[in-house]
């Protein structure tokens, strides 16, 4: 099989052998994929300076088995992932990608999501609302959508100044005490994508990160210890 320019960002890439490299990648029609990238790590490898995550690019490749072997790469678009924070905060999404999506499976829609998170990255100066939305449409593609606008118990409209507990069994309930507890403001703004204060972002931190546990174990993320104060 021969896959020519599919959309493509690289989201970990490792040395192999002597002078070659295999590249994980996520695709726009293919999902994730891995490839080998022959002779790249030459001085005079022509593909060196593409190799790199964070970037979009158009990517050819044959092969039908686990592994494929690169046959041509070009870049689309460079994100601007200059600081530390936002450095931190794209390599956390790429963990949650190779975590959580399933090699070959394809994702077209969250694969637009990802470079629109890229981007919201390289421009944005609020990290945390393009961390929280990336990890909802994540969840929601999982098969998982998180509920931000039903009480799951009582049918109705999610209150601001209500209090609830989140339970990944069945959303948000302002009768049981069972899960995250979060206050009505919190949800609504984790289902805008707009958060209006700091407990708001942290209400939906603490809710994402208690859903996301369940489905990536008991291993923790590496990415997260990057997140950790730094001296």
């Amino acid at each position: 099989m021969r896959v020519l320019l599919q959309p493509a960002c690289i989201l970990h890439r490792r040395p192999y052998r002597e002078t070659s490299l295999i590249l994980d990648l996520f695709t726009s029609e293919f999902g994730r994929r891995s490839l080998v990238a022959r002779g790249v790590r030459k001085l005079k490898s022509r593909w060196a300076g593409l190799l790199e995550p964070f970037q979009l690019l158009l990517v050819s490749w044959s092969g039908r088995g686990e592994m494929g072997t690169l046959l041509h790469i070009e870049l689309q678009t460079r994100y601007q992932l200059s600081s530390g924070p936002t450095l931190r905060a794209a390599f956390y999404l790429n963990e949650l990608i190779i975590r959580l999506l399933a090699k070959h499976d394809p994702y077209p829609e969250f694969f637009r999501q990802y470079w629109i998170s890229l981007t919201g990255l390289s421009f944005e100066t609020d990290h945390e609302q393009v961390l929280r939305v990336f990890e909802r449409e994540l969840l929601a593609h999982l098969g998982y959508g998180v509920i931000t606008d039903k009480d799951a118990d009582a049918g109705r409209t999610i209150s601001p100044n209500q209090r609830y507990h989140y339970n990944a069994e069945y959303g948000p309930s302002s009768t049981r005490v069972q899960g995250c507890p979060i206050h009505g403001a919190s949800l609504l703004a984790l289902g805008s994508g707009k958060f209006s204060s700091q407990t708001e972002r942290d209400e939906a931190k603490r809710l994402m990160r208690y859903l996301l546990s369940i489905h990536l174990g008991d291993r923790p993320l590496g990415s997260r210890s990057l997140f950790l104060p730094h001296p």
